[in-house]
C-alpha cells in the first residue's frame, strides 16, 4: 500500500545529507512536513531540496540553523505553515507570486537582507489566508522605515523586538489576540495611536519600557477603549 504523504523530521540535525537526497529524490509520495536543523554543510544541497519540496507541494516547512537560505525556499507555494529560526532569510525570487495558502508564519531570531522590511511586508500582503504571525527578534538592517502589518484573516499577532523596526498596524478586522513585547519599540512615535490598532482584541499582553512624553497618562490619551478584552 503506497503512502499518501510523508513527514520528514531532522530536528536533531542533518548528519547524513545523502539520506535526505535518497528520500526526497526517490520517494514517490508527497512530503507533507519537512523539519530540519541545518548548518553550512548543507548549503550545497538545500536549494535542490527546496525545489523538490516545492514540486511535492510541501505544506509545513520548519527550518532552523546558522546558514543563509536560498531564495528557492519561497518557491514552495503550497505552504500552510512556515517557521524559520536562527538563519539568514534571502531576498524574494523574481516572479514571486506569494504564499496563497499560508496560515502560520513564524520568524524567530532571523537576519533579513538590506531593506528586508519590504520583502517581509510583501510576504504578509501576498498571504491572504494568514492567521498567525510571529516576529521575534528579527534583525532588519538598513534605514528605518515605517511599514504596515495588515491582513484580512490575521487573528493572532506576536511581536518581540528590542528595536523599532517601524511596524504599524493597518487593517486587521479579525485580530483577536496579541502579545507585544516592544521594549523601546515606539520611543519616538505615538504609542497611543499604536495601541488603538489593538482596540478590538479579546486577549492582549504588552511588555514595554515606554516612557510617555511629558509624563502623560497613556490611558487618558487613548482614542479608544478595550471593551472586548477578556484577558
Amino acid at each position: 500500500m503506497a503512502l499518501a504523504s510523508l513527514d520528514l523530521d531532522f530536528d536533531d540535525g542533518l548528519k547524513h545529507e545523502g539520506a535526505v537526497d535518497s528520500i526526497l529524490l526517490r520517494c514517490p509520495c508527497r512530503v507533507r512536513l519537512f523539519r530540519a536543523f541545518m548548518d553550512e554543510s548543507c548549503s550545497c544541497r538545500i536549494h535542490d531540496w527546496f525545489l523538490v519540496l516545492s514540486r511535492q507541494a510541501v505544506e509545513i516547512l520548519d527550518i532552523s540553523g546558522f546558514l543563509t537560505l536560498p531564495s528557492s525556499v519561497f518557491t514552495c507555494g503550497r505552504l500552510t505553515s512556515l517557521h524559520l529560526s536562527y538563519c539568514a532569510v534571502p531576498m524574494l525570487p523574481r516572479g514571486f507570486k506569494g504564499l496563497p495558502e499560508l496560515r502560520n508564519l513564524s520568524l524567530r531570531r532571523v537576519d533579513l537582507q538590506e531593506h528586508g522590511q519590504y520583502q517581509l511586508e510583501e510576504i504578509i500582503a501576498t498571504s491572504p489566508l494568514l492567521e498567525e504571525l510571529t516576529l521575534q527578534d528579527v534583525n532588519i538592517p538598513g534605514e528605518f522605515k515605517q511599514r504596515v502589518i495588515q491582513g484580512p484573516n490575521l487573528g493572532s499577532l506576536h511581536l518581540h523586538s528590542l528595536d523599532d523596526h517601524g511596524w504599524d498596524l493597518g487593517d486587521l478586522p479579525r485580530l483577536d489576540s496579541a502579545v507585544i513585547d516592544i521594549c523601546d519599540y515606539l520611543g519616538n512615535r505615538d504609542f497611543s495611536k499604536f495601541l488603538s490598532g489593538l482596540a478590538s482584541l479579546t486577549e492582549l499582553q504588552i511588555s514595554t519600557y515606554h516612557q510617555p512624553l511629558n509624563g502623560a497618562n497613556i490611558r487618558e490619551t487613548l482614542p479608544c477603549t478595550f471593551i472586548n478584552l477578556k484577558a
